[in-house]
């Protein structure tokens, strides 16, 4: 056929480990350090910048929970066994009250068993390995009482009323004038008379009858008149029309209903209307005497609250107080049951096992335990129990289990918009309503799908997609649930099939941002690197982007955490006697203050975040920086405003100016054990960025010709692929270098320094960004070369997109 070419129209799909014949030719073999922007192209990733330092002693194993309580207050909480402590995002430690102690942290595994949630102040904590309790201590009401009540009186009557076998009679046919308090009073004389060890009260026409003692008794009453005027409430009573309007205060009483009635059995107690222990006033709702009531806080969720001075409180859910300013807070505490008993108001399910996860839904808090999801009360946290029994309000808390053939033991949840979904180890589960209100009484939970997936991190939702973890052998995969209201058949793809061996099994974090479309993965197996997707989403819902590659810091740190506030993924990054906050920016087009590009370096700081000092004698000027040295410094000028100079005075005590893109000749040590840079001369007076470079890294695949450019089309396997020349097109690029190595022999490089022959942006002393095509000769087979592209300086990278020009030969001709 000849000379032939082919374009690569853009460097954005990323990384693939299919074969090379099923590749196209825009993936990548390896893509590190190297950003996928679908709205500039290939470009070397931004610098990670330092923050803050967060300690000098390592974290270990943490649970850590970002704060973002708005736009100008965040926090960094960091859990591990038997503490925690909070770090405003410049670095200032608050102080954290613990006035019941952290035994309730004490964990092993505090990145696997603490989990949290945020709501508004309130971040509450649940340790995993805490099996929750009830408090031992019981409602009261348990002493046994009895009232008789002379609901009416007539003529030729007989009103018996047996005690403990000492009966007492009251015969009104010889009475001239007819009462109840009459007849009250004669009854109540008489057993007064006739019992001892007893306490007999009456008032009006209602007696109370007691042991002295609190123990049992026998009592049993009757009248004349078909027993329609006296009636006896002891413990129990038919109909809450049974009871009077006087009785002792506090006295509890069942309500055991009857087939009229729409309910079950419920409990009143009695509260007299001033406080008298034995006069009128009204029946309300009550729980049954003598049953667990409340929750044991110790074993319960903690909360992480936010004072109103600012500094924070870890503590029980117990109702106690505290005092700032001479101001009088109260924590929130755990409702108690108000009504019913354990079978009309049973404890919730996760009473007697482990939480599994908290979780926020509709206004709700929510807690799952084994293979139920719990839903407090509407807009009431803490509250668990229903208020009453007589009828399920539509605020009530939800108590449901999700059923299924297989184990399902519930793990995670995650909110996505109107639905809650529900993740078990092999199925994916709806939390549903029958009706439009999400009601105790509508509430159910369905099977969605049925994927495996890992609690050991737990999924992220972006829009209308949800993405969660699975187990692959020694690696992992990364599974896409779509949520669409209209679609009823629920799919999740697999998102990470042509990266099979990309990610290591050990995921802990997933992390996404909703602004960028981006999905971050961080493990333990390779804590100094990140597993990057970027997504892209065409018309109609179809994803025309599916972008895998890694970011990577030096090898010496370890990213401990990662969470996206707005564009910036903020980390914790952890390296021997130093712990930092760093972050990484993601927003399509960052800059430097006063500059037009970016220096592309690690744990960039400026020089009014370090000490700058100048030695007379050595005439050496010394940069201490806030964190230990891991590798060979960049330290280069900066770009000023019009109101800053930049200067610095060289050995023959000469004052320069410095130009921003100069790199300053600089040592330092790279075993972390020093803070330190040195340079010749006087640089106090010099506006630096001080950063750690590294390697963007870009492998193309190997290029193949196919019958026709679309994806789908078939290979040409019977000819042979010389390649001559391959093109990158570069934007807005300071350097790059393209390494060419054919198989079994060396390697050759050519490099791209933005310095091109005739242009005006070539001038000697300032950095040239410049934009154009690179030739780079390859000269050998297709299938036999390695091409990449990489960059270690700090200069900005960006590639556009590609073109090979080769040698196309076929040993036959096609039908």
């Amino acid at each position: 056929m000849g000379i032939v070419s082919r374009a690569i129209p853009t460097l954005l799909r990323g990384v693939s480990q299919a074969s090379d014949s099923s590749k196209q030719a825009d993936h990548a073999d390896i893509q590190d350090n190297a950003d996928s922007n679908p709205v500039v192209g290939l470009i070397k990733r931004s610098g990670i910048q330092h923050v803050t330092n967060l300690s000098t002693a390592t974290l270990g194993n943490v649970h850590i929970q970002t704060i973002n309580r708005d736009a100008t207050e965040q926090y960094v909480a960091i859990f591990s066994n038997g503490n925690v402590k909070v770090y405003e995002l410049d670095g200032t430690e608050k102080t954290v009250e613990k006035p019941d102690g952290t035994t309730y942290l004490n964990t092993t595994n505090p990145r696997e068993e603490i989990k949290t949630v945020t709501i508004a102040d309130f971040t509450f904590v649940v340790n995993t390995s805490s099996i929750t309790a009830m408090d031992t201590t019981l409602s009261g009401g348990t002493g046994t009482k009895a009232i008789i009540f002379i609901e009416q009186v007539s003529n030729n009557t007989i009103y018996t009323v047996t005690v403990d076998g000492v009966t007492v009679t009251d015969n009104t046919s010889s009475d001239s004038t007819l009462s109840t308090s009459g007849v009250a009073n004669d009854i109540a004389n008489g057993l007064a008379s006739g019992l001892t060890g007893f306490d007999i009260t009456r008032n009006g026409s209602v007696i109370y009858v007691r042991k002295t003692d609190g123990s049992n008794f026998a009592i049993d009453g009757s009248d004349t008149q078909g027993n329609t005027q006296l009636s006896i409430v002891k413990d129990s009573v038919q109909r809450f029309t049974d009871l009077p309007t006087v009785s002792p205060n506090g006295y509890i009483v069942e309500v055991k209903g009857d087939d009229q009635t729409n309910f079950d059995n419920y409990y009143v107690k009695f509260v007299t209307n001033n406080g008298g222990t034995f006069e009128e006033g009204q029946w309300e709702e009550t729980v049954q005497a003598g049953i667990p009531f409340k929750f044991d806080s110790s074993t319960m969720p903690h909360v992480l609250i936010r004072q109103a001075d600012g500094n924070f409180r870890f503590a029980r859910v117990d109702g106690d107080t505290y005092t700032l300013s001479g101001t009088t807070y109260t924590l929130p505490v755990w409702t108690e049951r108000t009504s019913g008993d354990v079978i009309s108001a049973p404890d919730p399910s996760f009473i007697g096992r482990k939480i599994n996860n908290v979780f926020f839904f509709r206004n709700r808090l929510g807690f799952l335990a084994d293979d139920n999801v719990i839903l407090s009360n509407v807009s009431d946290f803490f509250n668990f129990f229903p208020d009453t029994v007589l009828t399920i309000v539509d605020s009530h808390p939800i108590d449901v289990a999700a059923s299924h053939t297989k184990v399902a033991i519930l793990k995670h949840a995650v909110t996505m918009g109107e639905q809650l979904i529900l993740f078990s180890e092999q199925t994916q589960f709806i939390l549903s309503s029958s009706a439009d209100n999400l009601t105790p009484l509508t509430a159910n939970v369905l099977v969605a799908t049925e994927f495996e997936s890992s609690d050991d991190a737990p999924p992220v939702g972006s829009g209308s997609s949800i993405y969660f973890l699975t187990k692959k052998g020694a690696f992992a995969g990364i599974r896409e649930y779509i949520t669409q209201t209209d679609v009823t058949l629920k799919d999740a793809s697999n998102i990470t099939i042509h990266v099979p061996r990309l990610i290591p099994s050990n995921i802990f974090k997933l992390a996404v941002s909703n602004n960028q479309d981006i999905l971050v993965c961080l493990g333990t197996d390779t804590p100094n690197k990140l597993y990057i997707n970027r997504w892209l989403y065409g018309t109609q819902g179809q994803k025309v982007l599916n972008s895998w590659f890694t970011f990577t810091i030096n090898e010496n740190r370890s990213i401990k955490n990662v969470d996206f506030i707005g564009t910036d993924l903020f980390m914790v990054i952890e390296e021997a006697n130093n712990v930092t906050l760093e972050k990484l920016p993601f927003e399509s087009d960052y800059k430097e203050a006063n500059a037009t590009f970016e220096y592309h370096l690690d744990h960039k700081v400026t020089e009014s975040e370090i000490t700058v000092a100048y030695n007379t004698l050595t005439k050496k000027t010394t940069f201490t920086l806030p964190y230990r040295l891991r590798a060979t410094m960049n330290v280069v000028g900066r770009y000023i405003s019009s109101t800053e100079t930049s200067t610095f005075i060289d050995l023959n005590g000469t004052t320069q100016s410095l130009k921003a893109g100069t790199i300053i000749k600089t040592t330092n040590l790279t075993d972390g054990s020093t803070t330190t840079i040195e340079a010749n001369g006087d640089y106090t007076n010099a506006k630096v960025i001080i950063g750690e470079p590294f390697e963007m890294h870009y492998r193309f695949s190997k290029q193949r010709i196919t019958e026709s450019p679309t994806q789908s089309s078939a290979e040409i396997i019977s000819s042979r692929l010389q390649l001559h020349h391959f093109y990158i097109k570069y934007e807005m690029t300071g350097f790059f270098k393209v390494e060419v190595t054919p198989e079994y022999r060396d390697t050759s490089t050519h490099k791209f320094s933005g310095r091109l022959l005739g242009a005006a942006s070539s001038a000697i002393g300032q950095i040239n960004l410049a934009s154009g095509t690179f030739r780079v000769p390859i000269m050998t087979r297709a299938d036999r070369v390695d091409i990449d592209v990489k960059n270690i300086t700090f200069l900005p990278t960006l590639l556009a997109s590609a073109e090979f020009e080769a040698m196309f030969n076929m040993r036959s001709r096609r039908m």
